[in-house]
């Protein structure tokens, strides 16, 4: 194979050859056609070893709902995709790593969708809405990752997990704080929001929390599972029929404490909402609308 290159390549320089040396030539052409064989197959194996732990994580993914933490092992893992342990282990260490593994990926994801909403050109606090409409179309149509998210909240799944996917998850987390935080910076230096004593941390975990609680009520409609606060406030059908609703409010009204302009007075932010979903969250909105749920994290985006 690699002779009939040369030669092929080789062929084409006959007028080259009579101005130059011959040998140094073909040592040339020789050394650089091994070389980009040697970059071939590079290339092929990091393919194939990138389509092969995203099968691993597909499955494992789908073993995991069925089986729960307990019942979703590596021997399983091996058998369903038909490759020995050992292979497994060449991407994975332990099947914490792969739960976790799972989980990265899906934030990373999500993040990504969140991130479609800096391409509007608003105020910080109208973005930051339009990335929470994204957040919560992302978490509807894709309810199975908050079910990895409860598994890998078990103590002891963390103790297992190697420090690179630790670290690589501390990244996910810190990379969608910092995103908040630049928000809240630019929001201040615009004349939009002034913070006074209140801390960035503390606005981002409230407003994580108030989304947090309707995220689950939206995908597990639990209504024993929400709050007292929320279920002497509402009836279980209010709350499930207009949970997004209650979720804006809510929000909204936090931001308006916080006197985050422009205010819900000064701007319509339902109109913001249906805006964002015909545009640059039209896929996961049609997913929503189709009843399209609970596809692979892979398969969005």
């Amino acid at each position: 194979m690699l002779y009939l290159k040369v030669v092929n390549i080789a062929r084409y320089n006959i007028d080259y050859w009579s101005k130059k040396d011959y040998n140094s030539f073909c040592r040339v052409i020789i050394i650089k056609t091994i070389k980009d064989y040697k970059m071939s197959i590079a290339s092929r194996k990091e393919r194939e070893f990138r389509e092969r732990e995203s099968l691993i994580i597909e499955t494992a993914f789908d073993m995991l709902l069925e089986h729960g933490y307990i019942g979703f092992t590596i021997d399983k893992l091996a058998k369903k995709i038909d490759y020995a342990k050992g292979t497994i282990y060449k991407h994975f260490k332990c099947k914490e790593d792969i739960i976790v593994k799972i989980l990265n990926e899906g934030f990373a994801q999500r993040q990504r969708v969140i991130s479609r909403a800096k391409t509007f050109k608003l105020p910080e606090r109208a973005i930051f809405y339009a990335a929470v409409v994204g957040a919560m179309l992302y978490n509807i149509v894709n309810p199975n990752l908050h079910k990895v998210i409860k598994i890998a909240g078990v103590g002891s799944i963390w103790d297992k997990v190697s420090p690179e996917l630790k670290e690589e998850h501390s990244e996910m987390l810190k990379m969608s704080y910092d995103s908040f935080g630049r928000l809240l910076q630019s929001a201040q230096k615009n004349g939009y929001l002034d913070l006074g004593e209140h801390e960035t941390v503390d606005i981002y975990y409230t407003l994580i929390s108030i989304a947090i609680s309707y995220d689950g009520l939206i995908k597990d409609k639990k209504y024993s599972d929400m709050p007292p606060f929320f279920t002497e406030c509402f009836s279980e059908a209010e709350l499930v029929k207009n949970a997004k609703k209650v979720l804006s409010l809510s929000l909204n009204t936090y931001m308006d404490g916080l006197n985050w302009r422009p205010l819900t007075c000064e701007y319509d932010y339902s109109a913001l909402e249906k805006e964002v979903r015909n545009t640059i969250y039209s896929d996961l909105a049609e997913l929503e609308e189709n009843g399209d749920y609970g596809k692979f994290i892979y398969n969005l985006c």
